[in-house]
């Protein structure tokens, strides 16, 4: 996409890609499709700010809640639901606009993905 960082534009957009997992398994049920991630990514472009390490400051954050998430829920290791559960707690940033813009009831995924991962440990 000819970006210089990672933003949480680009993590949603891998995690619906790959298609795998509980995560994605929600966020193409509420109805998102990579191509059309893919294609709004493309027409808004990105301005995120990079820090050195080459995230965008909603990257950054994403990360950290993520692995709250991990901890929290008593998983060894961060997992692609656990970028989700970050992705969705943010209220900013790329993904979240790209969430909003199609319509993707937020709590309704989150809820959704906590009962999946739930029934997953079960």
């Amino acid at each position: 996409m000819g970006c210089e960082h990672v933003g949480s534009d680009h993590l949603l957009l891998g995690l619906v890609v790959d298609g795998t997992g509980s995560g994605a398994a929600v966020l193409l049920s509420a109805g998102l499709t990579a191509e059309a991630v893919r294609r709004r990514m493309m027409a808004i472009g990105s301005t995120a700010e990079v820090a050195s390490n080459g995230y965008g400051p909603s990257m950054r954050n994403i990360l950290r809640l993520s692995s709250q998430h991990a901890e929290t829920l008593g998983d060894p290791e961060i997992e692609p639901e656990h970028f989700v559960l970050g992705l969705l707690d943010r209220d900013d940033g790329p993904a979240m606009s790209l969430l909003r813009h199609f319509a993707i009831e937020i709590e309704t995924v989150k809820t959704s993905l906590l009962q999946k991962m739930s029934e997953k440990t079960s």
